[in-house]
């Protein structure tokens, strides 16, 4: 969230957050979760809906069924059709634990995936919602179909972690399913940055409340996102944190 918030920041917008767990974590541990309460994450939502327009959503860590459920039933009520909804499926830690239930990947495809404008996963979570193991750009390809299929207009899959793929996210769309465009992106090697995800999915919800198109919101924000890493400052050895106003120094 605190990434959310300077990315959002960053590009001149007013970010509002609302809150469905809290972790105690750092980049090599996660040591404790609390999901919020679904009356909690209920009120959140409402009174933001009530006092703001909303230009655009984006979601990340939904740690269980029930969470995913009441925000689906709020946003069906309260976002209006046409504001962008991108959703980041957060499952793991930065460190590797497990930061969802079990029936997570099932009850966002069931529910959330469906209204999405856009899903952002990496190759870890997109093997987990699709059950396909990604070891080429053929399975990267054939898993954002498989997304599409489940009901989700657009799969942007990040390619930080394809090795076949470094540095290229493949977007997938569910109005031209046989040709895929590539996001051609810089790749800096050689030091972990954490927040990344969260990051790119945020910029591209900003830049989706200035444009209808797509792929060049995803584009601006691809930019945005390699400039923070580029700029990434170490605040403990091996511990990188982007920098999200570098682009506006």
């Amino acid at each position: 969230m605190q990434a959310d918030l300077k990315t959002i920041a960053a590009h001149n917008m007013v970010g509002l957050s609302c809150v469905s767990a809290i972790t105690a974590q750092n980049n090599t541990e996660l040591r404790a979760l609390e999901a919020t309460s679904v009356e909690l994450l209920h009120s959140q939502l409402k009174v933001l809906f009530a006092a703001y327009p909303i230009g655009a959503v984006k979601c990340g860590l939904l740690p269980n069924r029930a969470c995913i459920e009441s925000l689906v039933s709020t946003l069906s009520a309260c976002l209006a059709t046409t504001t962008p909804l991108v959703v980041d499926p957060v499952l793991l830690a930065s460190s590797g634990s497990k930061l969802t239930d079990e029936d997570v990947s099932s009850a966002l495809i069931d529910t959330l995936v469906p209204l999405a404008t856009l899903v952002t996963p990496n190759r870890h979570e997109a093997e987990r919602l699709t059950r396909q193991e990604l070891r080429s750009e053929e399975d990267v390809v054939k898993a954002g179909r498989a997304l599409i299929e489940m009901g989700c207009g657009n799969v942007l899959i990040k390619g930080g972690h394809l090795d076949f793929a470094r540095g290229v996210d493949f977007l997938i769309q569910a109005s031209d399913l046989n040709n895929p465009t590539l996001i051609k992106g810089e790749f800096i090697s050689g030091r972990q940055v954490r927040g990344t995800g969260c990051t790119y999915a945020t910029a591209i919800a900003c830049e989706l409340t200035r444009t209808p198109d797509l792929e060049d919101a995803i584009r601006k924000a691809r930019l945005y996102l390699s400039t923070t890493i580029r700029n990434a400052y170490e605040v403990t050895p091996g511990h990188w944190l982007p920098d999200h106003f570098a682009a506006t120094a």
